[in-house]
């Protein structure tokens, strides 16, 4: 499935886990208090688009992420280690998930309340084949 296969892709990349460890999650997976800095990540909008290359059918799929961070710096480090990962990938993820192509779509920073800490939110479209 793509988002397993792109958290494995981030936590095998050396730069983001020195970061954040291995702390992405589904954003359903949060526990509570969750040490910080963490990552949650969950499935945007998607056009509704159908496109067949050799008989596969290629998906279209957009993915939220939310970096939590005590620190802005921090925040924006991650998302940035995130988007070293993801921005332009085209290859096979480690779950055999091949990517076609990978596109940042959106990114804004912000302070969450109720979570008393900053968030970075990165969001990238997905071209792929399971």
């Amino acid at each position: 499935m793509l988002e397993e296969g792109i958290a494995s892709a981030l936590t095998a990349n050396a730069a983001f886990t020195a970061l954040v460890g291995t702390r992405i999650y589904p954003v359903d997976g949060v526990r509570n208090q969750e040490t910080f800095p963490y990552v949650t990540y969950r499935n945007g909008p998607s056009p509704a688009t159908e496109y067949y290359c050799d008989g596969k059918q290629i998906l279209h799929k957009s993915i939220q992420f939310d970096v939590w961070a005590q620190k802005y710096s921090d925040a924006r480090n991650i998302a940035n280690a995130i988007d070293a990962v993801l921005s332009g990938y085209a290859g096979t993820l480690p779950d055999g998930t091949r990517v076609i192509f990978a596109t940042a779509v959106n990114e804004i920073d912000n302070f969450d309340v109720d979570a008393r800490a900053k968030r970075s939110i990165v969001e990238y479209n997905f071209q792929y084949v399971e």
